[in-house]
């Protein structure tokens, strides 16, 4: 499109919607407007407008000129807007008119470039308007006339700018460009009279043809723009010259000033003072500041000298201008002036015109710049022009300097080699530096057919540094700059490396550097470039150089990174910088090929860092640690996120940022809301507590300083700081983040931090000790101590429950959550292990890049060197022994006390991990060997034993038992929720043969067999479950019965046959194996086997995000919807607690998964303790290891038959107190109680209702559920473990034989001395004890002695044990265990709580009455009477005792306990009195046999029978009621005791007499205690208080009847058998 045709379609828009909007008259005078304001080319960009818009633009410029007063300037500077002009645009507009005047464009145009607002169109134009005196525009004509004016006009679109007053100061530069150009036009008549002036003076002075005269004519004659003119006057004042500018003369731009004032010439710069000693007229320079008219360069300045009539100079005129083109472009010989000095040069350069000399230097003359010849002295032009002469067609530098004679600027001209001209920056960085200034005007100008360019500069002069220049020193440098670059790297490279290496490396590398390298980078730093290419190893490797470029800012860095073969993608690296705090300006990549070896990829960048608060950047402080931490990035050992911004602003390096991570991540994972990058922005805010913190760290931790006696003096200093600087901080978030890591690091009680390997390398991983107790903001349960793992590569927790602890190390898939997880795990391991000796305790690791991984094989791989890296970590900060002594760690300071101890054990991912874990103990010389982890190669293999799943079957057993069916002989159906490949599914689903499993399902398939046959199935799981790698689909399809078969989870729908309709108890057609599921779930069947991993059941309260199993969010049932009998759980986690107990309150029986499949920690255990006695022996070499390995595989059925008796034992004290959960409901909940007090139990997280919903439930006949039972029996093992940890140094053999009863038979036999002096001799007598306390008595028997008596669980043990001893308790409990199947089970408990009663009982007694309990001794006293009295109880029983015995033991004998045993415990109420009997009886030297006959006469003729058998069996309302009935018992017993030894105290007399001779001697006493209890018998059933009349009335009689005994007979304390109160 031509330009024609752009203006005839722009001018059509425009006419379309103006015939729409104007009237005729307006129409008209607008059309003509048009063509003359529309350009001939008009901006194309203009049709691309809406038409409107078009118009609006033109017709409001119409409108805008539509007034204009004579010789006003228009300016208008606005946004468009709709409302008021009726167009919008999307740049800011200006419209001008004013008169034409010369330069007036050029003028605006600069004043618009200052603005530096971009111009997008710029339309002007002149047009000829006839205005009216008022200025109101009449009419336009196209050409001039006598009333017609010329104007300019036009319109400018510029960046949108909506700041008013940026758009004010706009308007008033455009104003003041036009107003300059006016005055410089109005003036220009006055300047060019006032010229020649000048012009005749100099005639008059040096005659009309000087060359002064000739060149001022020149400069009329249109060759100069005259921008200003003043006159300045020589005077006198005190004999010194003055110059005054003449007032009022000021012509142009120089009248926009005031006057100067009179100045002496000795206060001016030399310059002036020459310019009047010389006889020349004129001097030439340059102005300070550029023009505001026609060009925006430094305006020329010519000084032109004034003289009288006589010649004599009398002042000056100073004339402000422009050269024109002339001056430039015209031959030196057509200007005056110039041709005069040009042929000054020629003649006196001696040099031969005609010659080839002679001709080049008067081309060097023609081509010098023109300021320069024109102001330049004569004499310093001829030195400056030979000097170029000379290098003029050589590869030469010549610098040529030049001060301006008054002093405003230094003129530099350099000539160079072409190829030098990239140095141009670093030559006016160079010279400006040595001028002292860095505004400089550079023009660069390549010569044609010559080597040679050639710069000038022009710096202006703003101090008087200029003075000290030294052209020489300053060539010499440029010359050094323009260096042939190759030339200078060799000469480099031998000076750097000496002469053989120096050449060789030069020769390799000489070709290596592109040209865009070697334009950017001197020799210098190409051989200090090659010295980092030379550290690269292999092409994962990467050299670092990080330095401070000279003159940028401080905070303004270059780093250069190397990397072999490939270049480095910017993707990677730039979030690297930017997290490091650095903003990436500029990245140039470089190609460095050196010869003979691949390539190399350098990346330059210039980085910037806002470090904030105005801080400026200390490069030397932190250019090791910037360089060592994003190598440490690169090679994946440290982190690429925001805390390394910490590197440079907290001046900290990468390790200590890693370690301010760690402690950030382990803040994450104790459940902070707030994120990592906050974290970290928290950090780098408060950069001086940050570095207090990391101060502290190394005060505490580092084994170099903890030595110092000033160590802890400079703890206190540092810790108090952060704490005023903590007072300090506004933002509460803030403070949280930096106080909890003060906590943190408070709480750390151990780092390997500090620790280093063999060849001094850092360790991989950074673990920390932590007492989580002290850290108020972890989550509740919290353990006793924790260690944290954390690298780039793994990162992990292991939690411990005490410092004896185990519990198995799991590979987590949870990154985010995993200490959650393990925390979970580790609660329910705590009471898992409430049977064994180590309190409970859990670890798990996540492998951090597995995600990256895409194989099975690599993730393995990968899972396997996380688990060694966290292994080791564990035991890097972990004590040692040897022999009997304790080896701390080495460089680890240790702020705890000696804590040997930690065993793990195999997991959830970890399976085959064992002996991994024991051959980097063994490594170590950690004294547990391949103790450290059990089931190992050699050590016991829980899938072989099928131990985890017996014990679980144990349970089950129970379960059905109490069902009345037998689990090994009934049919029992299931539902199995694994596959035969896996340990405890398969191995529990091979335990009994009368087994139905109608479905199961795992992660692939879902058997149904709707109606299996037992035999033939138990068969086929048994194939499956021998056979490697089986699964469901291997089930032969022949024996699954009609209507079953075996499914894909993958496939979309199940079609489902009537068997399976009815076993599902639904019609559907088909389900999806998802609604498969859970329909088996729900399906009704006897037992749910659960051995797999997942979690199943949930309670209708919890959420599925509650359970935090995602994975199985779409199977999961609630509790209530469970219809099977029972639930066994062989795997963790299978239900929740809450689905557990709403399971149970609805019918279901279960137990928790900690009680189910606790046998497989309690194996471990067992292998442990009998690795750590049998290691012992390999030591002291008694014991070789394959003997020890033998003698483990021999005693494989021995350790299980002993954990398999512990499951037994606490499944049954859980159903123990089940069975009488009503009658103890105020000691369960007082129990409950005392574990909250002591802090040991949280309800919320243990689930556990409050007071008021359990009586709530206890009236719904609800309450005391299994897995509620099953908490409290572990917990208070649990406790009472630790408790009697107090009997350590006990020396009693029946105390010491519990450590006996841990091991099997053949060790006892063999080791006996061994095991008593085991390491963990104390805390095995400790859980022994426990164990028996709690299976035996109940889980409240301990704390119910506390609270009753104050006994202490020491004193409570003693007294059990002396109980168990004397009435054989365990005997009788094992012939009462053995009755399984053979009696009902709720007769068997009533067995077991008749002998729990006796214990209890007998307990208190002992604890009432003998203080210091020393159970051997006791034994060794009272053994012969008891044995002696037990036969013979039955024989003395009278009254009530007599009716109750023959009752209870009929009732039992029918029921089919054996007589023998039915009637024994029968008789327990009355051999409550034998404790007393034996002891008296020692007590008054009589046999035992004559006190019991006595104490039983009087039982029954004082109706003491009736009064123990009703207080033994009264249901107390509560607490005070309970104590008050055991007051009444210890009294009644006492009492009876009293008077039976004062009545013996004549030997010599039978006990019908003495009974006689009593009665008659208290007859009428006699008959006032009978009436009395003959009155309170029906009250006492439901009034306790009546007793109190009872014990008064006893009293009495007692007292009344020892009183008429002689004194010497009364009872007395012997002490013979203990110490008796």
């Amino acid at each position: 499109m031509t330009n024609l045709n752009i203006r005839q379609q722009l001018l059509k828009r425009i006419a379309t919607v103006a015939d729409k909007q104007l009237d005729g008259s307006d129409a008209k005078v607008f059309r003509q407007f048009l063509d003359q304001v529309v350009h001939v080319h008009p901006d194309e960009s203009q049709l691309s407008w809406e038409a409107d818009a078009n118009f609006g633009l033109l017709y409001g410029l119409y409108d805008f000129v539509s007034q204009r007063a004579e010789s006003e300037s228009l300016v208008k500077v606005f946004n468009p807007d709709l409302e008021s002009d009726g167009w919008l645009s999307k740049h800011t507009v200006i419209y001008y008119c004013q008169p034409d005047r010369p330069f007036l464009v050029d003028s605006l145009r600069i004043a618009l470039n200052n603005s530096n607002l971009n111009v997008h169109v710029f339309e002007s134009n002149l047009m000829w308007v006839e205005r009216s005196p008022e200025g109101i525009l009449e009419s336009l004509s196209t050409s001039r006339n006598s009333d017609a004016c010329c104007e300019s006009v036009g319109y400018v679109l510029i960046d949108t700018c909506s700041d008013q007053s940026v758009l004010h100061a706009l308007t008033s530069d455009l104003r003041t460009a036009s107003d300059d150009v006016e005055r410089v036009v109005e003036h220009f008549p006055a300047m060019l009279e006032r010229l020649q002036a000048c012009i005749d003076e100099s005639e008059r002075t040096f005659g009309e043809d000087n060359e002064e005269a000739v060149f001022l004519r020149w400069l009329r004659d249109g060759n100069f723009t005259f921008l200003g003119m003043s006159d300045f006057l020589l005077s006198s004042q005190n004999d010194q010259p003055y110059i005054a500018e003449v007032p009022d003369n000021q012509l142009g731009l120089m009248g926009k000033r005031a006057p100067l004032p009179a100045v002496a010439l000795t206060e001016l710069c030399q310059g002036f003072a020459d310019f009047y000693a010389q006889r020349s007229a004129l001097a030439f320079t340059k102005t300070s500041q550029k023009s505001t008219v026609h060009r925006h360069v430094y305006a020329d300045y010519i000084v032109i000298k004034r003289f009288n009539e006589q010649g004599q100079a009398v002042g000056e005129t100073r004339v402000l201008g422009l050269y024109t083109a002339g001056m430039y472009y015209h031959s030196v010989e057509r200007i005056p002036l110039l041709r005069s000095k040009a042929q000054w040069l020629r003649h006196h350069s001696q040099l031969d015109g005609a010659s080839h000399n002679g001709k080049t230097f008067a081309l060097i003359i023609e081509r010098h710049p023109r300021d320069e010849l024109i102001q330049a002295e004569q004499s310093d032009l001829l030195d400056a022009l030979l000097a170029i002469w000379k290098i003029y067609e050589r590869r030469a530098v010549k610098l040529v300097l030049r001060v301006d004679r008054f002093e405003k600027f230094v003129s530099c001209i350099v000539y160079l080699p072409r190829e030098a001209v990239k140095m141009e920056k670093d030559i006016e960085r160079l010279l400006g530096q040595a001028i002292g200034s860095s505004d400089c005007e550079l023009s660069t100008q390549f010569l044609s057919e010559s080597v040679l360019a050639r710069m000038q500069l022009v710096y202006r002069i703003h101090d008087q540094q200029f003075r000290q220049l030294d052209r020489g020193a300053l060539e010499a440098e440029i010359i050094e700059l323009c260096r042939d670059w190759r030339q200078r790297f060799t000469e480099l490279c031998i000076e750097r490396h000496g002469e053989e290496t120096g050449r060789s490396l030069a020769l390799q590398y000489q070709q290596a550097f592109s040209a865009a390298y070697r334009d950017r980078f001197s020799p210098l730093l190409a051989v200090n470039d090659i010295e980092l290419c030379r550290r690269l190893t292999d092409s994962s490797d990467i050299s670092i150089s990080l330095f401070h470029q000279a003159g940028s800012d401080d905070n303004r860095l270059r780093l250069k990174l190397f990397h072999r073969e490939e270049s480095l993608q910017l993707s990677d690296i730039l979030p690297m910088l930017e997290k490091m705090g650095s903003r990436v300006l500029v990245e140039h990549p470089y190609q460095i090929c050196p010869d003979g070896e691949s390539d190399i990829w350098m990346h330059d960048f210039v980085l910037e860092h806002d470090l904030g608060g105005g801080r400026k950047l200390n490069l030397e402080s932190v250019r090791d640690s910037y360089e060592d931490a994003l190598r440490a990035i690169w090679q994946g050992k440290a982190e690429n996120d925001s805390f390394n911004r910490l590197v440079i602003g907290a001046r900290l390096d990468w390790r200590s940022v890693a370690l301010i991570r760690a402690y950030a991540r382990y803040i994450k994972q104790l459940g902070s809301l707030l994120s990592l990058d906050f974290i970290a922005s928290v950090l780098s805010s408060n950069v001086d507590i940050t570095r207090d913190l990391m101060a502290l760290f190394r005060c505490l931790f580092d084994p170099r300083r903890g030595a110092q006696k000033s160590s802890e003096e400079r703890e206190n200093k540092l810790r108090d700081g952060i704490l005023h600087a903590l007072d300090e901080v506004q933002n509460l978030n803030e403070d949280q983040v930096l106080r909890q890591y003060l906590e943190c690091i408070d709480a750390t009680l151990r780092c390997n931090f500090f620790q280093q390997d063999d060849a001094l390398q850092y360790r991989d991983c950074i673990a920390l000790k932590i007492s989580t107790r002290d850290l108020s903001f972890a989550p509740a349960p919290r353990p006793e101590y924790e260690i944290f793992v954390f690298s780039p590569r793994v990162e992990g927790v292991h939690l411990r429950g005490g410092k004896v602890a185990r519990g198995g190390i799991r590979w987590s898939d949870r990154l985010e959550d995993y200490r959650t997880e393990i925390l979970g795990l580790v609660k329910a391991q705590q009471v898992k292990n409430a049977v064994i000796v180590p309190t409970g305790a859990k670890g798990g690791f996540v492998a951090r890049r597995s995600a990256q991984l895409e194989s099975r094989e690599e993730l393995f791989s990968e899972g396997v060197a996380c688990y060694k890296l966290f292994i080791g970590s564990l035991l890097d900060i972990t004590d040692n022994r040897e022999g009997d002594r304790v080896v701390p760690p080495e460089s680890v300071v240790c702020r705890d006390d000696d804590d040997p101890y930690l065993v793990v054990a195999a997991d959830k991912g970890t399976a085959s991990f064992s002996d991994i874990a024991n051959d980097i103990a063994l490594s170590r010389g950690f004294w547990l060997g391949d103790a450290f982890a059990s089931g190992g190669s050699n050590g016991y293999d829980h899938k072989a034993m099928g131990i985890t799943a017996r014990g679980a079957w144990v349970a089950v057993q129970r379960h059905f038992r109490e069902l009345g069916i037998d689990v090994q002989r009934d049919p029992v159906t299931v539902i199995g929720i694994g596959d035969m490949g896996g340990d405890v599914f398969g191995n529990g689903m091979l335990l009994s043969k009368s087994l139905k499993v109608v479905a199961a399902f795992n992660h692939l398939h879902i058997f149904i067999d709707p109606a299996p046959d037992a035999e033939a199935s138990w068969q086929e799981r048994k194939r499956l479950f021998e056979r490697p790698r089986s699964s469901w689909a291997d089930y032969s399809t022949e024996l699954i019965s009609t209507g079953g078969g075996v499914f894909s989870r993958s496939v979309k729908q199940v079609p489902l046959s009537p068997e399976m309709q009815q076993l599902l108890a639904c019609d559907d057609a088909a389900l999806t194996p998802t609604q498969l599921i859970r329909r088996l779930l729900q399906a009704k069947v006897d037992l749910i086997w659960n051995g797999g991993i997942g979690t199943y059941v949930k309670a209708a309260e919890e959420s599925h995000a509650d359970v935090g199993d995602r994975a199985n969010d779409p199977l999961r049932i609630n509790g209530s919807e469970l219809r099977c009998r029972v639930f066994g759980e062989g795997g963790n986690l299978g239900v929740t607690q809450l689905g557990r107990l709403e399971f149970c309150r609805n019918g279901g029986i279960c137990n928790t998964d900690f009680i189910d499949n606790a046998a497989g920690v309690d194996c471990s255990d067992h292998e442990v303790n009998i690795k750590i006695l049998l290691n012992a022996q390999l030591e002291s070499e008694d014991l070789t290891s394959k003997q020890r390995n033998q003698l483990l595989a021999d005693m494989t059925d021995d350790v299980a038959s002993l954990v398999l008796h512990n499951n037994y034992r606490q499944t049954l004290a859980i159903s123990l107190a089940s069975y009488s959960r009503d009658k103890h409901h105020h000691d369960y909940l007082r129990f409950v109680e005392h574990l909250e007090e002591t802090g040991a139990l949280n309800r919320e997280l243990e689930f556990l209702p409050d007071n008021e919903r359990i009586n709530e439930l206890h009236s719904e006949g609800k309450s005391w559920t299994r897995p509620e039972l099953a908490l409290l029996v572990s917990y208070a093992k649990v406790e009472l473990k630790e408790q009697l940890m107090a009997l350590a140094d006990t020396d009693d053999p029946w105390l010491l034989e519990r450590v006996y009863r841990a091991f099997p038979q053949r060790l006892r036999r063999d080791y006996a001395s061994q095991i008593r002096d085991h390491r963990l001799a104390r805390e095995i007598i400790a859980t022994q004890l426990a164990n028996e306390l709690v299976n035996i008595m109940g889980f409240r028997y301990s704390h119910r002695q506390e609270i009753s008596l104050g006994a202490t669980a020491v004193e409570t043990a003693c007294a059990f044990v002396t109980v168990v001893e004397l009435f054989g308790i365990e005997g009788l409990w094992r012939r009462v265990e053995a009755l399984d199947q053979g009696v009902d089970s709720t007769v068997q408990y009533a067995l077991f709580h008749q002998i729990m009663r006796l214990g209890r009982r007998s307990t208190r007694w002992f604890l009432r009455n003998i203080h210091h309990i020393q159970p051997s001794r006791l034994i060794e006293k009272m053994q012969p009477g008891f044995a002696a009295l037990m036969p013979c109880v039955v024989e003395n029983l009278r009254g009530v005792w007599a009716e109750e015995y023959r009752s209870r033991s009929a009732r039992w004998i029918d029921a089919g306990v054996p007589e023998e045993l039915a009637t024994t415990i029968a008789a327990f109420d009355a051999y409550f009195m034998l404790p007393g009997c034996v002891d008296a009886a020692l007590e008054v030297d009589c046999p035992a046999e004559r006190f019991s006959k006595l104490q039983f006469a009087l039982l029954e003729t004082l109706q003491m029978d009736w009064a123990l058998q009703v207080l033994i069996s009264w249901q107390p309302g509560g607490r005070w009621q309970d104590l008050a009935r055991e007051s009444y018992v210890d009294s009644l017993e006492s009492l009876l005791r009293q008077l039976s030894i004062g009545l013996l105290s004549d030997a010599q007399r039978s006990l019908s007499d003495i009974l006689d001779s009593w009665q008659t001697g208290n007859q009428s006493r006699l008959s006032r205690y009978n009436t009395i209890i003959d009155s309170v018998r029906i009250a006492a059933a439901e009034d306790l208080s009546v007793f109190t009349v009872v014990l008064r009335e006893l009293q009495d009689l007692v007292d009344a009847s020892l009183a008429q005994l002689p004194d010497s007979s009364l009872p007395h304390a012997t002490g013979e058998v203990g110490e008796t109160s």
